[in-house]
């Protein structure tokens, strides 16, 4: 598995810990979006708790957030969650606001 990459930003508090693990390329057929669940990141889902929760126990970590999209994301954090017996806060981000397409008009 590649490196971890351990981010700290300007706006994230010192005793916060943001862990980025590098994501595995999306499946690439024409349909695998329309026909995976959660999203087409899907094999990224066990890899990433395994590391999310060994993260957990050795940092003391005392609540589990996670953003999506991808969705795939929420899946991991509330598995690790509930495992860890932790509060967990599912950041769901706007989907409109990421097309690079704009909406289309319906008469």
């Amino acid at each position: 598995m590649p490196e971890e990459q351990d981010v700290q930003s300007e706006t994230v508090c010192p005793c916060v810990h943001v862990a980025r693990l590098p994501a595995l390329a999306p499946l690439t057929a024409i349909s695998w979006n329309d026909i995976t669940v959660p999203d087409s990141f899907i094999q990224w889902i066990r890899p990433a708790i395994t590391r999310a929760q060994s993260l957990i126990r050795e940092r003391d970590i005392s609540v589990v957030l996670a953003t999506a999209p991808p969705y795939s994301n929420l899946v991991i954090g509330s598995i690790c969650a509930s495992q860890c017996r932790l509060p967990f806060i599912p950041d769901y981000r706007d989907p409109w606001r990421m097309m690079n397409t704009p909406p289309v008009a319906h008469q």
